[in-house]
């Protein structure tokens, strides 16, 4: 869990209580959690996230989940952290964590692994308007997830997301209270987040996910035995 809020431009209101409540959510349905906030530095967010690629393979479930500034730069995703100094595409190639540094984490050749990477990240570039026009992108690109692994967004590709009017973000409140849910499929569980998303935003920000999932059917809150 990393949520990174306090920025030195473009400040976000909710990522660091979003990370806190998936963090507790994870930690109810048993998760072994990692987490951490504000990081400032490029370094810290890459140590973070090899800390979690170290553990990954003592576990038969990963989940990763990010909330942030999350921007694009020619079909590639980064994520920043808080206090590197972004004002062009180069610098958020140079200073910002290239959602490829979690991806490489998420490969496996185990069919009965399976990994989530959920990204509340598609917030507005407040980094861009320095940019020539043709740099400029909203929200992050579609990426195709590895084998065994969902990629959920926040919003659709090339959309921005809300960072809410309450404490939590609509997208991770909505998928707090869904992931407790018990016995319904994980696919279940985004479609009722995709549904309450556009009803609270009156179909302005619409969830969508990327799923080579394979196997069973899973379960984050399983009561039953087959």
């Amino acid at each position: 869990m990393i949520g990174n809020a306090n920025y030195e431009k473009g400040a976000l209101k909710n990522p660091v209580n979003d990370a806190a409540l998936i963090k507790q959510t994870l930690e109810e349905l048993d998760f072994e959690v990692i987490y951490a906030t504000n990081l400032e530095r490029k370094r810290s967010m890459v140590d973070k996230i090899a800390e979690f690629g170290r553990k990954r393979s003592n576990f038969d479930v990963g989940f990763v989940y990010y909330a942030g500034h999350g921007i694009q730069v020619d079909g590639e995703n980064y994520l920043i952290p808080t206090k590197e100094i972004i004002n062009t595409k180069y610098d958020v190639e140079d200073y910002g964590v290239s959602l490829q540094k979690i991806l490489r984490f998420l490969k496996s050749e185990d069919p009965s692994s399976i990994n989530f990477l959920i990204l509340d990240a598609c917030r507005d570039n407040p980094f861009e308007l320095s940019w020539s026009r043709s740099a400029k992108g909203n929200g992050l690109a579609k990426i195709p997830p590895p084998s065994g692994s969902l990629i959920a967004f926040s919003t659709d590709a090339g959309m921005t997301a809300e960072d809410g009017d309450e404490i939590n973000s609509t997208y991770t409140k909505a998928l707090a209270k869904n992931m407790l849910l018990e016995d319904i499929s994980i696919e279940q569980v985004f479609k009722n987040v995709r549904t309450e998303v556009l009803l609270a935003t009156n179909n302005r920000q619409s969830p969508v996910e990327n799923s080579k999932l394979t196997g069973n059917t899973f379960y984050l809150n399983k009561t039953f035995n087959i």
